[in-house]
Parts: structure tokens; C-alpha cells; sequence
């Protein structure tokens, strides 16, 4: 009883000196592909991966969603399909909240950014999830399909070492999520 008390009161805290960080991802979808871009620099150098990046603190997430797929690939975007809603934890004392859209629509034309170079169409039967965050491989296939997804990911490196990221009938609230990822946050390093 007391072990859980104390890890209780642990989470306690643990919520109140966290530091969550609302991140966007935007996908875009048109004839049974993905457009994805190869990032550059930063957290997943190397990596495929769709639009997106932090929100600003005047942004809203479908606000940020836009512009990030306007500066990393050139398009205009309008309609977000919200798909996935997904927390991440790892080494350092921060949780990122993801919020993942799709989009079958766009204008513009594509081209190249700093940030994301080469920018590529995948078929979606042949998604290159090996050269992709581990997490991908979770979720991707089911909401390009119409689904959603939700859940917890810890990553240590690279590497996701656990996870409950699953199918979801609807995306719950963000709040609902974090007590998840504060089991696996890093409790003993911040308290």
C-alpha cells in the first residue's frame, strides 16, 4: 500500500512539472499513395515522415498542421482529417502530444524545403516503414484506411521500447492519454 501511495504521489507531481509538447503531423493521401518527405535535421534526421512539427503558442493545431505542410512542402491544405492522437516519452523530462491528420487535398506545388528533401509519393501497399519511426509501423495503415488511433509510445533513442498505441473508434481527449505516459515517463529522474 504504501509503495503505491508513494508512486501515486509521484505521478502527482510528475504531472505538475512536466512539460508537454503539442506537435503536428499531416499526411496527404491522393490515389492510393502518401506523400512523404525525408527529413533533413533535427529529431528524426533520416527519417520519412509526413508535414508537421511543434505548435506555436498563438497556433491552434490545424493552424500549425497548414502551415508546416506549406513551409516543409510547398501546399496549401484545407481539409484535416484528424486520424491519430498520440503521446510520446522518452529520455528527456517532456511528453510530446501528437496530434496526426490526413488530407486528400491540396493545391500548389510540390517543393522541396530546407527541412524536408527529397519529397516522394509511396504507395500505400508499400509504405517504407523500415526508413520510418518505429511507431508507424502501429498505426499508419489504419487511418490512411479511415481509422483512428490513439495510445502511448516510449522511445529511447530511436527505438520504441513500449508502447499501447492501438485502434480507436474515435480520438479520445489528450487528457485521457497522459496518465499513460506518465507511467513511463522517467518518474525517479524528475521527482
Amino acid at each position: 500500500m504504501i509503495a503505491k501511495t508513494t508512486q501515486n504521489i509521484k505521478h502527482v507531481i510528475l504531472f505538475h512539472i512536466m512539460v508537454v509538447k503539442q506537435m503536428v503531423d499531416t499526411f496527404i493521401i491522393r490515389d492510393g499513395h502518401v506523400l512523404l518527405g525525408r527529413k533533413n535535421r533535427g529529431i528524426g534526421q533520416g527519417f520519412w515522415n509526413g508535414f508537421g512539427g511543434k505548435v506555436m503558442p498563438s497556433e491552434s493545431v490545424e493552424e500549425a498542421a497548414r502551415r508546416e505542410v506549406r513551409e516543409e512542402c510547398g501546399l496549401t491544405v484545407t481539409n484535416l482529417e484528424p486520424c491519430a492522437r498520440l503521446l510520446f516519452s522518452g529520455e528527456i523530462p517532456e511528453i510530446i502530444e501528437a496530434h496526426m491528420f490526413l488530407v486528400r487535398a491540396f493545391d500548389g506545388k510540390i517543393v522541396p524545403s530546407e527541412e524536408m528533401d527529397p519529397i516522394a509519393w509511396h504507395s500505400l501497399s508499400a509504405v517504407p516503414y523500415g526508413e520510418m519511426w518505429p511507431d508507424f509501423r502501429l498505426w499508419f495503415s489504419h487511418v490512411a484506411l479511415g481509422g483512428f488511433a490513439c495510445g502511448h509510445g516510449h522511445y529511447k533513442g530511436h527505438a520504441l521500447i513500449f508502447h499501447n498505441i492501438r485502434a480507436c473508434d474515435s480520438l479520445p481527449p489528450i487528457e485521457t492519454l497522459l496518465p499513460e505516459a506518465a507511467l513511463y515517463a522517467d518518474v525517479e529522474a524528475l521527482v
